[in-house]
């Protein structure tokens, strides 16, 4: 058990209490605080705020540390080998913090309490060995590690003696947004039955399938799979079918980006 992990539950200790004696308080300082807006109220010395809260809260539940691009990130200990992102969307740890904070106490924290606490654990982060994240797929001893990207954390690892399914990943996953589930691999499939579903010439068809595989392999070059037909061919289906045989997402098919800006967002974003 690491000091940052006791000392949370020291603070755990206290926060209910503490959080209990909060709501005069919240009345007394008007409506703002009741619904998570505003500033976090001054509070005597000692006493457990709801920023102290929060960090008690996530340092219980996560480690943290930093990419190697020196993005913050939290992991759950007890959980999934997936980062969760300090800084983001819907999807980062700032939602799932005050989430976490309104089961815990009944109601939602203040915007500044949110915004310090996330402060105080980006800082914890930076005192961390930086590590290598990877986007759905990575090598590890000299296997291929495929994201399944659900909530379990599952993923597939693929070696020259075969393939199996673990419930934790051995690479460490982030996810973005984009990131949607594959179905989990069974044995005993055929791709012949892939191929029928695809209107592509039997010429073709081995180049298809060098495409797939090529996509799931990391650190090499990549083609680009471009595909030709008269309108009405059946393009964008196979396009949409391909990609979300490796890569699924809630959205399938966009449109190019318009310049290497956009490309480089695009990228980061894990599009």
């Amino acid at each position: 058990m690491t000091a940052a992990a006791d000392e949370a539950r020291r603070l755990l200790s206290l926060v209910d209490h503490d959080t209990d004696d909060d709501a005069g308080n919240d009345t007394n300082n008007g409506s703002n605080n009741d619904t998570g807006i505003g500033d976090e109220p001054d509070e005597p010395a000692g006493k457990v705020t709801q920023s102290m809260a929060l960090v008690a809260l996530a340092t219980d539940r996560y480690r943290f540390a930093m990419t190697t691009s020196g993005e913050p990130f939290a992991v759950e200990r007890n959980g999934a080998n997936v980062a969760r992102m300090l800084r983001g969307g819907g999807d980062s740890l700032r939602a799932e913090l005050a989430r976490a904070h309104h089961q815990a106490h009944g109601k939602p924290p203040t915007a500044s309490a949110l915004a310090d606490a996330l402060l105080t654990l980006e800082g914890e982060a930076m005192t961390a060995p930086r590590e290598t994240v990877a986007l759905r797929v990575a090598t590890h001893d000299s296997a291929v590690v495929v994201d399944l990207g659900d909530e379990t954390g599952r993923a597939a690892v693929v070696g020259a003696d075969g393939w199996k399914v673990v419930d934790r990943s051995p690479v460490l996953f982030r996810r973005t947004e984009l990131t949607g589930a594959l179905p989990v691999p069974m044995h005993g499939g055929t791709l012949d039955e892939l191929a029928g579903l695809l209107n592509v010439s039997d010429d073709t068809w081995p180049l298809v399938l060098g495409w797939l595989v090529a996509a799931l392999l990391p650190d090499i070059p990549h083609p680009v799979l471009l595909l030709g037909g008269e309108q009405g061919t059946g393009k964008s289906t196979t396009e949409a079918m391909l990609a979300g045989l490796i890569d699924p997402s809630p959205a399938q098919l966009r449109s190019m980006p318009r310049d290497p800006e956009q490309w480089g967002a695009s990228r980061m974003r894990g599009v």
